[in-house]
């Protein structure tokens, strides 16, 4: 298991200024990933701005993204029943990935 939590704090404007709180926003993006003995390698990528998240799914193996897509739903509500608005849920196979990029 691998975890990452980063904080990016931004003026409005776009430019970066660590000494003024004036304008400031914070994304906080979290990053797991997970080698899990049926399922194989899977990454969670989520990230919050605004109170809103994005959640992103990689999988490495066919049979764990397929997973993922019969429960995204599920996920999805649960997530929203406990009062965090989602913003996207993306869901992709880390060989799709590697291709596109």
């Amino acid at each position: 298991m691998d975890w990452d939590v980063y904080v990016k704090n931004t003026q409005d404007d776009g430019t970066k200024n660590s000494h003024e709180d004036n304008g400031e926003q914070s994304f906080f993006t979290s990053e797991l990933t997970l080698h899990l003995p049926h399922l194989g390698k899977l990454t969670a990528i989520i990230s919050i701005h605004d109170g809103r998240m994005r959640i992103g799914f990689l999988a490495e193996q066919p049979k764990a993204l397929q997973l993922l897509k019969t429960k995204s739903a599920l996920l999805a509500k649960a997530i929203e029943s406990n009062g965090q608005t989602i913003e996207s849920l993306v869901l992709n196979n880390t060989m799709e990935v590697a291709q596109d990029g």
